[in-house]
């Protein structure tokens, strides 16, 4: 096993990632893989002919739908799959951050709060304290979520955005905008069984 980083992504999401493993100061090699330079089957061969040169694999994506793929096929070539944290920001005692999360410089992230799977939590952003935010959401530049808040997933918070309360849970299409969707699943749906086998859990939506 190596401390080498290999990021797949692209554009200013990849950078950013680039810059958050660099200032972590534990990854020897760093490398992104573009998804956009290359064909899905072509990414996919050059990500498995890495596995033995890199240890650790994260996803960097704007797309929720992207970034889950993409680290599952990270775990299924014999990766880890990261957690990148800035070390200039804060993350206070009983708090759970699952693989995939991205967490850049002035984050405040308060006691007993979560984020899911391949969230990206951007500069000056606060998670007040006993918080839910479900995978693959996005918090931009600083965006608070208030204590007790529970997020769905798939969530993106706008720049200065502040989210109070139980998010309204009208809509989950995994990579769509449907305000007349409540967030379900049937564990039959293929998504969902490579979900449960890659991760070990079913999707949290909070």
């Amino acid at each position: 096993m190596n401390n080498n980083l290999l990021i797949v992504g692209s554009g200013e999401w990849a950078k950013q990632a680039e810059e958050i493993a660099k200032a972590m100061g534990c990854y020897e090699k760093i490398e992104i893989f573009s998804n956009e330079e290359m064909d899905q089957n072509e990414l996919l061969r050059n990500i498995e002919s890495k596995a033995g040169e890199f240890s650790y694999g994260i996803a960097v994506s704007e797309s929720d739908v992207e970034r889950l793929f993409y680290d599952s096929q990270l775990l299924e070539f014999g990766f880890y799959v990261a957690k990148l944290i800035h070390p200039e920001s804060v993350i206070m005692e009983n708090v759970s951050l699952q693989n995939g999360c991205v967490i850049d410089k002035a984050v405040v992230i308060q006691n007993g709060s979560s984020l899911g799977i391949g969230t990206l939590v951007f500069e000056g952003v606060v998670v007040g304290m006993n918080s839910a935010v479900g995978d693959v959401c996005v918090l931009k530049q600083n965006s608070i979520v208030a204590p007790n808040s529970l997020l769905r997933m798939g969530r993106v918070l706008s720049e200065n955005q502040v989210f109070q309360g139980v998010d309204d849970i009208t809509r989950f299409v995994m990579g769509e905008q449907n305000q007349n969707q409540c967030p379900s699943f049937d564990r039959g749906e293929e998504w969902v069984k490579q979900y449960m086998k890659d991760f070990g859990t079913t999707p949290s939506f909070f």
